[in-house]
């Protein structure tokens, strides 16, 4: 097995018993990974992580003075692409929530259980090979290494890194920048752009290109070898499922950097021309900041929400984009500002109506508008969000909905002792399909339903083993469920003891 598709790991724990059972839980050799090194408090560890450059971190989330939220924060700030995967204690959930936002790789319930831990770790290890098999060749990788360094980095190159860099202005014509044109329907982005960097290495393999965090491609292909490949590389782009958009800015000696930021500008030209290809063009200038403040608009924002005039709101909206439209103002920042205003209906929305609070904007996130790359993509995003708030907030609506979860209630506390009780079982009960009646339940407990089941048989334990004596097989049947140590497992995630020590 070459050293090349070994990957190197590092632990980082403050607790001595994690890391000594961390290299010594897998057959690390047999996973084809390398143990670089352990680290027993958060500081230590960016230090180790800079002098071994891992592929994979194991780190806790809960650390003094550097957490492993710091240390996952400052790995992206570095734009290093080592996986990173979590530990947290049952009740730090919020942390492993906030990981998993920074693109943490996975995280793990302490005590870390070992076959969830290989299954991750393999997993990894096949998205690392992945990768791997997606760069053309030792020297290209080092070629897109030089370039990352270049862009992403204050540090400066050697001589050796030089003359490669030279013979890529030699061999190369001009520098992109590209997006997937709309993202709305990938569930995996880091993937897709994984894809799409595949897809466009497959066409022109002597491209140098990088996946930067704020997911883009970004690099140096040779103009000529796209204009030849044109309708191939859309058809391989069709048959992925993508479309892209990119700018293009002619390579100059000496000017990486600004060549980079020209490619981006030109990108930016396609959100409002809606092609899918951009050059670059002198003095091509795009505002920087929106030329208003979202607190001007706040007072008709109320006012709108209040009369539930949706259509207004609307009509709002465009009217400033408009204005922005006419500036040019920066697609990354028309998605600033979509995000604002809709932040400001929901904080309205909360005010006027708390008992609607939970069913409108729940998932919004500025990036839902940043992965629309055309204008006309992102405006119909903006209608779609309108019209979500507009149905969303309709009294029948809500009433419905509010009754199909106060009878899955209803049917829980008289069917929860039935072990083979079904999500089938309880929609049909409220009389809607189970993938709606799942996300509806979601919607207004803010918990799967599975989870809240759980949580309500537990309550019942508790009842039971405060007020009887009866056994723990007697209350794990009683409950719903089918054997004792399902039950008594369940019972220490959810309390954080057994039932014994709850007993006493």
């Amino acid at each position: 097995m070459s050293e090349k598709n070994r990957y190197k790991i590092i632990f980082i724990d403050d607790e001595v018993s994690t890391l000594t059972y961390l290299q010594y839980a897998l057959d690390w050799e047999q996973l084809r990974i390398s143990v670089c090194g352990t680290a027993d408090e958060g500081r230590r560890g960016l230090a180790l992580i800079k002098e071994v450059n891992p592929d994979i971190v194991i780190t806790d989330i809960r650390m003094p003075k550097c957490s492993g939220l710091d240390i996952l924060e400052e790995i992206r700030n570095e734009s290093r692409k080592c996986r990173v995967i979590m530990l947290s204690a049952y009740a730090e959930f919020e942390y492993a929530r906030d990981a998993l936002e920074l693109n943490a790789a996975d995280y793990l319930l302490k005590p870390v259980d070992e076959r969830k831990l290989e299954e991750r770790i393999k997993k990894i290890v096949e998205e690392l090979d992945h990768e791997s098999r997606q760069e053309d060749g030792k020297f290209v990788r080092e070629q897109e290494k030089i370039l990352r360094k270049l862009l992403c980095s204050d540090a400066p190159l050697s001589e050796a890194e030089e003359e490669i860099l030279r013979n890529m202005k030699e061999e190369q014509s001009c520098f992109i920048s590209c997006v997937i044109m709309d993202n709305s329907y990938i569930a995996n982005m880091d993937l897709a752009y994984e894809q799409l960097k595949g897809v466009l290495k497959s066409i022109m393999p002597e491209a140098v290109l990088l996946i930067v965090r704020d997911r883009e491609i970004r690099g140096i292909i040779k103009w000529d070898s796209y204009q030849r490949n044109e309708l191939k590389l859309k058809f391989e782009l069709e048959k992925n499922g993508m479309q892209m958009v990119f700018g293009a800015a002619p390579l100059r000696q000496e000017a990486f950097r600004e060549c980079d930021t020209q490619a981006y500008l030109a990108r930016s030209r396609c959100f409002y021309s809606g092609r899918a290809v951009e050059w670059y063009e002198k003095d091509l200038l795009f505002a920087s900041h929106p030329s208003v403040e979202m607190g001007d608009f706040q007072e008709d924002i109320e006012e709108y929400c209040m009369q539930k005039n949706w259509a207004g709101l609307e009509e709002a909206l465009f009217s400033i984009l408009e204005k922005e439209y006419a500036r040019r103002l920066l697609p990354c920042q028309l998605a600033r500002l979509a995000f604002d205003f809709f932040v400001c209906v929901k904080l309205y929305i909360t005010k006027l109506y708390p008992e609607k609070t939970a069913a409108v904007l729940r998932h919004l996130d500025p990036e839902y508008f940043e992965g629309a790359a055309v204008k006309g993509i992102f405006e119909k995003r903006i209608i779609q969000i309108l019209h979500s708030i507009a149905e969303k907030m309709d009294v029948e609506t809500q009433q419905q909905e509010t009754a199909i979860i106060r009878k899955a209630v209803e049917y829980t506390a008289g069917h929860y002792s039935e072990a083979d009780l079904s999500l089938q079982d309880v929609a049909d009960y409220a009389g809607v399909s189970r993938n709606y009646f799942s996300t509806l339940f979601k919607e207004y407990k803010d918990k799967k339903y599975w989870d809240y089941l759980s949580e309500y048989r537990i309550e019942k334990a508790k009842k039971l083993l405060r007020e009887t004596r009866m056994t723990n097989y007697e209350i794990a049947l009683e409950i719903g469920y089918k054997s004792e140590y399902h039950f008594s497992r369940k019972f220490k995630v959810l309390t954080g003891m057994s039932p014994r020590e709850y007993r006493r």
